[in-house]
């Protein structure tokens, strides 16, 4: 009697059903922080993101140069300024306009060991209408770039003439750019020198054989006979 396999093809016969149960482990490099502090955002602040290159040091920014009148609707499009921050220049840009909605802010818990998502309230007072909303908004987003250096070229010196090369006499010009013909490189000589050079190749090759060669041929055929 025959035997049904399993439904399910399994890599090993020992394999269990159960679930594996996955446990979180730290990269190598991870570092726990230790000075956390809690996060107390009072309702005339604002949050802000700015971004700014691995190599710069947080610390040596004493100010950042931001124009603090702008708001709401006042700002567009995009702003850009530059500074000097550890004998470097920066460019400091503001994108305006642009949906960050899918951004969240992580801050430290109650015991300042981990991080959580910070959500915010929607109503004012103590209303009971007032709703936990989605995330804190970032008012104002800001990327902190590095300007590279260039120094100014001065191409009048860098300039090198235009040297011809050399033409070498006998060449003939035998193909042409397209929509030019040999009347616009004046090679009309070349091409009638050319042509009668032909003509007497073929006036040769069709005259009659010099009588050495009859004799030879001649001499040929009696051997063979």
């Amino acid at each position: 009697m025959s035997v049904l396999s399993r439904e399910y093809v399994s890599d090993s016969d020992g394999e269990s059903d159960a679930e594996v149960e996955q446990v979180f482990r730290a990269p190598s490099d991870y570092k726990k922080c230790r000075h956390l502090k809690k996060f107390h955002k009072k309702p005339n602040e604002e949050v802000w993101l700015i971004k700014v290159p691995a190599g710069l040091d947080i610390g040596s920014l004493k100010s950042l140069p931001v124009d603090l009148d702008s708001r709401g609707d006042d700002r567009s499009g995009s702003s850009v300024v530059t500074f000097d921050a550890n004998a470097k220049k920066y460019s400091l840009e503001e994108q305006n306009g642009l949906d960050y909605s899918n951004l969240s802010l992580l801050v430290p818990d109650e015991s300042r060991e981990s991080l959580r998502l910070e959500r915010g309230t929607e109503g004012k007072g103590n209303s009971k209408s007032k709703k936990e909303s989605t995330s804190v908004a970032l008012e104002r987003i800001f990327t902190v770039s590095e300007v590279a250096s260039i120094p100014n070229i001065d191409f009048s010196k860098l300039r090198v003439p235009h040297a011809d090369v050399v033409k070498v006499e006998g060449l003939k010009m035998r193909h042409f750019p397209t929509g030019y013909d040999a009347k616009d490189y004046g090679v009309e000589e070349n091409e009638k020198d050319d042509a009668a050079k032909k003509k007497r190749k073929e006036s040769q090759s069709s005259a009659p054989s010099s009588p050495s060669k009859k004799k030879h041929k001649k001499d040929k055929k009696d051997k063979v006979k």
